[in-house]
């Protein structure tokens, strides 16, 4: 087999730096014959994915705050970010996706919430994707696989798939708490699902009956509302 490249140039991307390698003057490349041939190929691959470029997405002014359009990367400040926010259940903001509707984020669940004390980030539930959780200030209470525990700035919380779990505010003022689950069997059948929980009930956030609906779960509690930022949600 004879394989000839003629005057081919390969454009790497590295950060802000641009470099061009020049393969020229009609390279003979029987040396990649037979056993070298994929080197070359893995070679042709490797800095192919220097070539994409992601776009970055648009943030789009709605009446309660920006929001990303499109799949490209983006820079949001929470407080110019869309919220939601229903009394007794407290504030997620939506930089990232809406916890209970659209999807902005194919992998990842991102959503940063703010719970007064009492209030819970959601009904008492397991999920068939890790989650985990990140006290950024104040305090709260995990309750998790029956079991209770205090929370207080930066604990990590770390839910495996399908642990039972649900966070609530405590403490004297707001907490802020980001969560982060993956996505691999969102939407999927028993992906989800709610059950009754005593430590939970004791704190406003178990169903009444085990369930995997979740319209069924929430029914009794308001929808958290579009909003704007208030002050006084997040920390200086």
């Amino acid at each position: 087999m004879r394989l000839v490249l003629v005057s081919t140039t390969v454009t790497v991307h590295r950060g802000s730096s641009l470099v061009n390698q020049n393969l020229r003057d009609r390279r003979n490349l029987n040396d990649y014959a037979g056993d070298r041939v994929p080197v070359f190929a893995q070679y042709a691959a490797a800095t192919a994915c220097f070539e994409v470029m992601v776009p970055e997405s648009k943030l789009e002014k709605t009446e309660h705050g920006l929001v990303p359009k499109g799949a490209g990367w983006f820079v949001l400040n929470m407080r110019d970010a869309e919220w939601r926010h229903a009394a007794g259940r407290g504030a997620v903001c939506v930089v990232a996706d809406d916890f209970e509707g659209w999807r902005q984020l194919e992998q990842l669940g991102v959503n940063p919430f703010v719970l007064e004390p009492g209030e819970p980030m959601a009904m008492y539930h397991r999920e068939a994707d890790q989650e985990d959780f990140l006290v950024v200030s104040g305090e709260a209470v995990l309750i998790i696989e029956g079991e209770e525990r205090q929370l207080r700035a930066w604990d990590f919380v770390h839910c495996p798939p399908n642990t039972k779990h649900v966070i609530v505010g405590s403490g004297s003022g707001p907490c802020l708490v980001i969560g982060v689950g993956a996505r691999a069997h969102d939407g999927q059948p028993d992906s989800l699902g709610f059950t009754i929980d005593e430590v939970a009930k004791r704190h406003g956030a178990s169903v009444e009956a085990d369930t995997m609906d979740g319209d069924v779960a929430y029914a009794k509690l308001p929808p958290r509302q579009p909003t704007a930022y208030r002050d006084g949600w997040l920390p200086d």
